[in-house]
């Protein structure tokens, strides 16, 4: 097992900022259909209320997103965005702004149907939400088997619409460790439609006592990192600090290359860094959504000179020697993210997100989604500024 300080040394940090980050993050709706514990949105809890936020308000945090924050990309999320009414004219508008669309949801409403008109409105991504913590249709899942289909149903259903980006994101507790080797690999085997990964790690925000009771929250990107490598090859390229520290990552991403049913190595932090700066330099803007995730190994050869791609080139001609016919198979990249909320340091500081990007506005400012109900709420505490 690496050691962990050591794997975030040779990470690329990411340079992202308030001012000038690749995300912009607007919900449009606190309704959603499910009770998911633990919801940072407290819809966990009776007599949250159910609102739609007005269709022009959204368009102007857009516009400011695009202004103050130089986004690439909008992540709509909720609530459940799925039941904004104006859901095509958001989408639109977006569009039409040259942005990337991102969609967090719980997948309820997501049939083949609806899937098919999010891409032709212009959604580049959507990342779905499932889990063995929550009650679907009355039905509890006992174990992540019963997930996994849930997931490969999905994943069908992407397969026959190309053009759009799925992901999945998933919680974890301390008490959930265990189940990381069955829902990576999963994710692993379907990398040919699976484009993001996001494990985010429970955080003691916003609970009730009787959902702290139950899950232990006392969890850290580490613990995650060290799970994954007891089972799989694994090695991050970069990641986001926090304000307290920022060699700790709060935000820690990986590159996998791979065929659809196995890895054949990983980006480094060198080259994620050149990546980034190239992207940068043509476009202004930070990366943060590929659509597709299809690539040449061949055109990796350019790239040579970093080892990670020489480790890539050398695995894929080993893989060719033992299997000729994979030189027919297509070659996919596959981003997965750790993702540590927010916690409290000495004093009661919160320790947040260095370059967060996933602020919101809020009373005419820039706040941190995940704290976002505690400042609703006027809550006593002090956290540092997120640009680092």
């Amino acid at each position: 097992m690496a050691n962990f300080s050591g794997l975030i040394k040779n990470c690329y940090r990411l340079p992202w900022t308030l001012n000038n980050n690749p995300n912009g993050w607007i919900e449009p709706t606190t309704c959603c259909q499910l009770k998911c514990p633990g919801c940072y949105r407290g819809r966990d809890k009776d007599g949250v209320a159910c609102m739609y936020l007005d269709l022009d308000e959204l368009k102007n945090q857009i516009n400011r997103f695009i202004n103050e924050r130089n986004v690439e990309t909008i992540s709509i999320a909720g609530g459940e965005p799925l039941l904004y009414p104006k859901l095509k004219e958001l989408i639109l508008y977006i569009k039409s702004r040259k942005l990337k669309t991102r969609i967090f949801t719980n997948g309820v409403l997501l049939d083949a149907e609806l899937l098919e008109k999010l891409k032709e409105w212009g959604a580049s991504e959507i990342v779905i939400h499932v889990d063995k913590f929550q009650t679907r249709n009355g039905v509890k899942f006992s174990n992540e088997a019963e997930v996994n289909k849930i997931r490969e149903e999905y994943c069908n259903i992407f397969r026959k619409t190309s053009g759009i980006n799925l992901g999945f994101i998933q919680p974890f507790s301390k008490d959930s460790l265990s189940n990381i080797p069955e829902v990576l690999g999963f994710m692993r085997k379907n990398a040919d439609i699976v484009s993001v990964i996001v494990f985010t790690l429970y955080s003691d925000i916003n609970w009730n006592n009787s959902v702290r009771a139950n899950i232990d929250t006392d969890i850290k990107v580490s613990d995650v990192v060290n799970e994954i490598e007891n089972h799989f090859n694994y090695i991050p390229c970069s990641y986001l600090g926090s304000t307290e520290d920022p060699d700790d990552p709060t935000w820690l991403f990986s590159i996998s290359a791979s065929y659809k049913d196995s890895s054949i190595g990983f980006f480094d932090g060198k080259f994620d860094g050149e990546i980034e700066s190239r992207y940068y330099a043509r476009k202004g803007k930070y990366l943060i959504t590929k659509v597709g995730n299809k690539i040449s190994i061949f055109k990796l050869i350019k790239f040579i000179n970093y080892k990670c791609i020489r480790d890539i080139l050398k695995n894929y001609i080993i893989s060719l020697i033992k299997k000729p016919s994979r030189i027919k198979e297509e070659t996919y990249l596959q981003k997965f993210l750790i993702l540590r909320g927010p916690k409290f340091s000495q004093n009661g500081v919160r320790d947040l997100c260095a370059g967060c990007p996933d602020v919101m506005f809020y009373d005419n400012k820039l706040v941190p989604s995940c704290i976002l109900d505690e400042i609703k709420l006027g809550r006593d505490f002090e956290f540092k500024d997120w640009q680092l």
